[in-house]
């Protein structure tokens, strides 16, 4: 990390409060938009019957959109360590917006046409700097790469104009539905959700978990607040005219939100940060060292740390997933399986909070071993068939809480070993395991059902894995140091 000076850090100390604190109302305003995602079901029958997709076309695009959000998040990371955090979320704000506004508009022949030519070429760009950026070579021009990319989107559409006229049939729109919600949506959440941690993390260096866990705790909370109002509205005014609304006000909270946000100035971090104490534990004794994403790799800490939240992630969004039909197989009525959803909704979020300030006094491997541990237990219970009936509310708290506690502790178990410097683009490559964890969650469960009619094995087997989660938190504490504040 570049040295300060004294007088740096004298005035860093003094930096009022409201500052700080705008950062964190900030990040509040995107993540409470970035969390409208879990809410995609509701869209599902709207468009099966406006389009005649199945079920397992539409539910594709959701997939998409987690593998995109995950996978963008080491570029988003990269470039908000470059640019700042409210450079990547006003990117954010524009792929977002035009995301929605697009789907807004599928059933017309020259919406398809453009998006599917903008889309290409912005897919291109985005590989294209992903390599450079693996490839370090900061000389390779931009221009260039916008220039290939633009002759790829405009090839891409003539192909398109040339079946309409040879074959008299237009695209298909569901590739549309995949491009704009899937990719494009799922780039834009990536860019929102790593621009508020890395800020907020940086700001409150004392309480890195509890500020991580209010910073994302919109996200749980999104779809609670957007579900029964988005399903409202579509009743009321149809999917096309409510993504439209959705599109603007999207671009507009966002742009909001990003606007607040903002890095501390030199000096600040060492200004805030703790002291060691002699009654620290011997885990946590000095401060991380800064480490370039290349560095991280090579270390077991970070491997942990992907393992672990694979193994956690797949238990929570496989429930997430699979929720309202398992509560209707366990004899739910519909309105309370649907409650069972947001009670889900509404605990993850509780657990962003409760789960990053019990892990500020514990330390991350204590609260990591904990939380895990008793996910698996509900897990394996769930697994053995012990609840049914309006009991499964039990169960949707349960998960919920223990699952939001992953999105708390692991950005701050990445700035404890690894720094803030690099925060952004270090905790992208963490980040990738949640992609891991959304297709192996969503796809065992259902397979698991289709085969046997049941969901027993699939909680047998997500139980397994919290508790490997949590033994290995146990054994990497022992082993491992977990930086403190």
């Amino acid at each position: 990390m570049a040295t300060t000076t004294a007088a740096e850090r004298a005035g860093a100390g003094t930096v009022p409060p409201w500052r700080r604190w705008g950062v964190v109302l900030g990040a509040l305003i995107i993540q409470l938009i970035l969390g409208t995602v879990y809410s995609f079901s509701i869209f599902i029958v709207p468009f099966e019957q406006a389009f005649g997709w199945t079920r397992t076309q539409v539910s594709l695009t959701f997939s998409i959109t987690l593998a995109v959000f995950a996978l963008s998040m080491v570029l988003a990371g990269n470039i908000q360590d470059e640019r700042g955090p409210r450079f990547t979320a006003l990117l954010s704000a524009l792929f977002l917006g035009v995301a929605f506004l697009a789907v807004s508009q599928m059933t017309s022949l020259v919406a398809i046409y453009l998006v599917h030519g903008l889309a290409t070429a912005g897919i291109v760009v985005l590989l294209l700097m992903l390599l450079r950026m693996v490839a370090q070579d900061p000389s390779a021009p931009f221009w260039e790469s916008l220039r290939f990319a633009v002759v790829v989107g405009v090839t891409v559409v003539s192909v398109l104009v040339a079946q309409r006229f040879i074959t008299g049939g237009a695209e298909n729109s569901l590739w549309m539905l995949y491009l704009t919600y899937g990719v494009l949506g799922g780039a834009g959440i990536g860019f929102g959700y790593v621009s508020p941690i890395a800020a907020c993390v940086k700001w409150f260096p004392r309480q890195r978990g509890l500020i991580t866990g209010v910073a994302v705790a919109g996200f749980g909370g999104g779809s609670m607040i957007f579900a029964p109002t988005a399903s409202w509205t579509v009743e009321q005014v149809g999917w096309s005219v409510f993504f439209l609304i959705h599109g603007i006000v999207s671009a507009v909270g966002l742009t909001i939100g990003a606007l607040l946000l903002q890095n501390p100035p030199p000096g600040y971090e060492e200004a805030q940060a703790s002291p060691v104490r002699a009654d620290t534990s011997p885990f946590e004794t000095r401060r991380a060292e800064e480490y370039t994403w290349e560095e991280m790799l090579r270390t077991g800490r970070f491997w942990q740390l992907w393992v672990m939240f694979i193994f956690g992630g797949t238990a929570g969004l496989m429930t997430i997933g699979q929720l309202k039909p398992y509560g209707l197989l366990k004899g739910m009525t519909s309105t309370s399986a649907s409650l069972a959803v947001t009670v889900l909704a509404a605990t993850n979020a509780l657990g962003r909070i409760a789960w990053g300030a019990i892990s500020d006094r514990i330390g991350r491997n204590r609260a990591m071993f904990l939380m895990f541990g008793l996910q698996g237990a509900m897990m394996l219970l769930s697994g053995l068939d012990l609840f049914s009936g309006d009991a499964i509310f039990l169960v949707a708290a349960w998960v919920g809480f223990h699952f939001g506690g992953i999105f708390a502790l692991f950005p701050s178990a990445t700035a404890d070993a690894f720094g803030t410097r690099g925060l952004g683009t270090n905790y992208g490559f963490v980040f990738t395991a949640y992609g891991v964890a959304a297709i192996v969650g969503n796809s065992v469960a259902a397979r698991v059902y289709d085969l046997t009619g049941s969901y027993t094995s699939a909680f047998l087997f997500a139980g397994v894995l919290c508790l490997a989660a949590s033994a290995i938190a146990l054994l990497g504490g022992r082993r491992t140091p977990a930086y403190a504040r």
